[in-house]
């Protein structure tokens, strides 16, 4: 009967062994904003997953994924504004061992946000792994991608070696918000971008190729550049998101307004200006922009002054 029942429990054993999942992508933190967040995260079994989540020491609140599966994009709702929570992710009824912390938004009046900015760095190598620990290191409250996040075709597979495991650390902790790039465009005009993030769509098209968020006192709007430069898709128009843009920008009171895309409106490196971007400068000074970020040249520059397309003196 001892040896029967021995048989029993190391069969169950093995069945539990067998159906435990490993998180092979993340997690990583998605669309945070003043009472919500997604945790994202891929597996490589196909089940039920859910997340364990709070702003205490043990995380006791459940969010769990829509349905079955490897990729899952975890809401967590009802949270608080400008608050620290930790979370824990579950798959097919067993703690994975991975999680991590991040911070909602602030509420409205918050006078400052503390934030991080990096583009071109996709290749999976060492400076990038140094830059995202330096990141880390400052704790920023989110950090924006500013484009060419795995190089050198986007696939999923590049964004597996070259995103989501140098960065893993970074990603386990603070928001990223990207905006896409050239790169990320190779293929199937950006389907493994789109699906590796989910990102805001409050654009009339509903689409994430460019949108915008506020974070305290600052309105962020994050553009596609691509979309300008003779590529149209069903969900991206130029004439679409230049008339989306200024009436965004317009609507935002924000104290600071940051836009962010790929190229650079103006550059003396490799690839030089992009012409084919002038038309958002009026645009941008109408609206009240104080910094625009963009990456696609690996370089550092500075230049005089400028209005629209001309040199100005200093004010």
């Amino acid at each position: 009967m001892q040896s029967r029942a021995l048989v029993v429990s190391l069969s169950l054993l093995a069945s539990a062994i067998a159906s435990a999942a490993t998180v092979t992508r993340g997690p990583y933190i998605q669309n945070v904003d003043g009472d919500s967040a997604i945790i994202a995260f891929r597996l490589d079994t196909w089940c039920s997953a859910q997340v364990r989540f709070g702003d205490g020491p043990e995380p006791g609140l459940v969010a769990s994924s829509t349905g079955s599966g490897t990729e899952h994009f975890v809401a967590l709702e009802g949270l608080q504004p400008g608050a620290a929570y930790r979370y824990v992710v579950e798959a097919c009824g067993s703690p994975t061992g991975k999680g991590g912390t991040f911070q909602t938004a602030p509420p409205p009046g918050t006078l400052q946000a503390h934030f991080a900015a990096m583009g071109d760095f996709g290749t999976g190598g060492p400076n990038e792994i140094q830059n995202g620990n330096a990141i880390l290191a400052k704790a920023p409250e989110f950090w924006l991608a500013l484009g060419d996040t795995a190089y050198s075709y986007g696939t999923d597979y590049e964004f597996q070696i070259n995103f989501f495991n140098p960065l893993a650390p970074l990603l386990a902790k603070v928001p990223v918000f990207p905006s896409i790039g050239n790169h990320e465009y190779e293929t199937s005009n950006g389907a493994p971008y789109f699906a590796a993030f989910a990102l805001p769509t409050n654009n009339p098209a509903g689409s994430e190729r460019y949108y915008s968020f506020d974070w305290g006192p600052v309105h962020v709007v994050a553009l596609d550049a691509m979309c300008e430069q003779d590529i149209t898709t069903a969900s991206c128009t130029a004439a679409d998101q230049k008339q989306w843009l200024a009436q965004d920008l317009a609507a935002s009171q924000a104290p600071w307004k940051i836009v962010m895309f790929h190229h650079p409106i103006y550059s003396s490196g490799e690839h030089l200006s992009t012409r084919s971007l002038h038309d958002w400068i009026p645009i941008f000074e109408a609206g009240g922009v104080d910094l625009v970020l963009t990456g696609h040249d690996h370089n550092y520059e500075r230049t005089h002054p400028m209005k629209g397309v001309e040199q100005v003196s200093p004010p």
